[in-house]
């Protein structure tokens, strides 16, 4: 079978307690949210929340974050590795909409660290 186009990973490399990950880039940063709760850096965070950007648009974010900050910081964060039109209409509803920040995040594999490639502003 061929490589998908988006170049995911397979079924194995992807899945985490359990649970399959639209990326292994989506399942790390689930271990490292996992990290940081247990190292009191955030309270908790939710897995595909659901967003609802205007009448006829439902969006699920990766994650929906409450990072253990004075004061509490709430923000939604999506993981990329490739950045399509479609989400891009996404970012112009986000921005349009929604009242909670959306981070990009994306993984440098060389590094091996996650950076925030862009923060989408809400109203």
């Amino acid at each position: 079978m061929g490589r998908h186009k988006y170049k995911v990973s397979a079924v194995e490399d992807r899945t985490w307690n359990g649970r399959l990950y639209a990326s292994k880039a989506e399942m790390m940063y689930a271990i490292d949210l996992d990290a940081f709760r247990e190292a009191g850096a955030i309270v908790e965070y939710i897995e595909q929340p659901k967003c609802y950007l205007g009448a006829d648009t439902v969006y699920r974010a990766d994650f929906f974050v409450v990072a253990a900050t004075t004061p509490i910081e709430v923000y939604y964060v999506d993981v990329k590795g490739v950045t399509t039109g479609a989400f891009n209409k996404i970012k112009k509803l986000w921005d349009k909409y929604a009242r909670i920040p959306l981070h990009i995040v994306k993984y440098d594999y060389r590094r091996k660290i996650f950076y925030t490639d862009e923060v989408v502003a809400s109203r």
